[in-house]
């Protein structure tokens, strides 16, 4: 159960810096807020190909 739980905070903390980076990132590059449906989208697309390599990866 605590190694579950560890695994869950330490995605959740790469989660949140994924987040944060783009969304500074996209300050500077635009002089903006980002939108929060465009980062839903960008986060969704990354999600979907860390899946599809973690599927490949475990197909034995």
């Amino acid at each position: 159960m605590f190694q579950v739980e560890t695994r869950f905070i330490s995605k959740l903390i790469i989660f949140i810096g994924v987040m944060f980076s783009e969304y500074i990132n996209y300050g500077y590059s635009y002089e903006s807020a980002l939108p929060v449906d465009r980062l839903v989208v960008q986060l969704t697309d990354k999600a979907q190909v860390d899946i599809g390599t973690i599927t490949l990866l475990h197909s034995d």
